[in-house]
């Protein structure tokens, strides 16, 4: 039979293995989150291992939907067509014949800058 320290020895491996929080892991587990995140800095301080917080894995970007249609607005011409809003910051306007590797370019460094 395990022991309580190899039991939580055990959740703490997986939550390291995992790429949520520990008040997530610990939801899903079914404890007390500030039971497990002692167990982590106690079982690190044994190892010696003590320094820093671990790094998280960056999750990627959810990617959000939204309807594009056209607007009544005084930018709207014939040649302009779509109005990509990305955020309250960052509006794209796409003209007619617009070439598609350069408006993945865009948004590409427009996602980067955040």
């Amino acid at each position: 039979m395990a022991t309580v320290r190899e039991t939580w020895a055990k959740r703490v491996r997986r939550l390291e293995e995992s790429e949520l929080t520990a008040a997530e892991f610990a939801a899903e587990l079914g404890v007390n989150a500030n039971t497990l995140s002692h167990w982590r800095w106690r079982l690190r301080k044994e190892a010696g291992t003590t320094t820093g917080r671990r790094r998280r894995k960056a999750r990627p970007a959810k990617t959000t939907f939204v309807e594009v249609a056209p607007a009544a607005s005084s930018w709207w011409s014939s040649t302009e067509r779509v109005e990509v809003v990305l955020d309250e910051r960052h509006v794209v306007r796409v003209p007619d014949g617009f070439d598609p590797e350069t408006l993945r370019q865009v948004l590409e460094v427009v996602r980067a800058r955040g």
